[in-house]
């Protein structure tokens, strides 16, 4: 009797596909995580970009509260330009202050810039420009609405 024995062949084992699975994770984890670091840094450069902006409308309104103090106190008081350093605000950088002073009629118009952080190119410009009503040395003068733009 002759009996033919026949073998199975298995197939040969795949060592390589545990290690390419893992790979692909990996590269589906570093890629999520990068774009998370990515949200991360632009948020806190927004959050920066709104600090600065928020300065410098509090800026523009101690300048307007200022300039009306000065008009009651000095009202023949032209304006001029002041430069406030960065240790006396956040430390971001300098502001630049320009307040104009023009007669009008029943008071004065007042118009005000204020640049910061001065002289750099990402600084925030804001304005405003209001009328203040004329007043009896004596007595604090008002602010009328503002001007439109």
């Amino acid at each position: 009797m002759n009996a033919t024995v026949r073998r199975t062949v298995a197939p040969p084992p795949r060592r390589g596909a545990a290690l390419v699975a893992a790979l692909a994770a990996l590269a589906v984890v570093l890629l999520v995580l990068g774009a998370m670091i990515e949200i991360a840094l632009l948020s806190r450069r927004q959050l920066g970009r709104e600090l600065v902006a928020r300065q410098a409308d509090c800026l523009l309104e101690a300048a307007a509260e200022r300039a009306a103090a000065r008009l009651g106190a000095e009202p023949g008081w032209a304006g001029g330009r002041e430069k406030i350093p960065a240790s006396a605000i956040v430390d971001a950088g300098d502001a630049d202050v320009v307040t104009e002073i023009a007669p009008d009629g029943a008071g004065s118009l007042v118009r005000i810039v204020v640049d910061y952080p001065a002289g750099r190119p990402d600084s925030v410009r804001r304005q405003r420009a209001f009328t203040l009503a004329a007043s009896s040395p004596s007595a604090r003068p008002e602010v009328s609405p503002e001007v439109p733009r």
